[in-house]
């Protein structure tokens, strides 16, 4: 269960970064072309879109959380049944993976993908107007 819950927080950050990466895709190059004014615009586009998915990734998919699920981490012990009492009569039971515990995953995992993607746009698009002002500024220079 552990790892259809790894592999699904995993597929669902990974189509929400493609998918918020194409709908950004047109500013992001139109923005870098501006600035940059050469053919490397395009390859500083397909860079940016490659960290605007990792960065997703690596933000809808965390790890911390999913190791509750696992064998030692959070999680209560339980008296054995049937099991006379002595320093052994328990066990660990990590938390249940049930139809609630998947949704608030995948809804924690798309979450997590869109703001750590907000998050890297908003330094993006910071930096890119800082850029274009000293472009703009060294134009207004050249005309006069």
């Amino acid at each position: 269960m552990f790892f259809s819950l790894l592999f699904a927080t995993l597929l669902t950050s990974l189509v929400t970064s493609t998918v918020v990466a194409l709908i950004f895709r047109k500013s992001i190059g139109g923005i870098l072309v501006r600035v940059l004014r050469d053919e490397i615009s395009v390859a500083w586009q397909r860079y940016i879109m490659f960290a605007v998915i990792v960065v997703g990734v690596s933000s809808g998919v965390n790890l911390y959380k999913l190791e509750q699920y696992t064998e030692g981490s959070q999680g209560r012990w339980v008296e054995k049944p049937g099991v006379e009492k002595t320093h052994d009569d328990q066990e660990w039971q990590p938390p249940v993976l049930n139809d609630e515990t998947w949704t608030l995953e995948i809804y924690r995992s798309i979450v997590g993908t869109i703001q750590g993607i907000a998050w890297a746009l908003l330094v993006f698009f910071l930096v890119s107007l800082i850029a274009f002002v000293i472009v703009r500024g060294q134009e207004m220079r050249q005309k006069i």
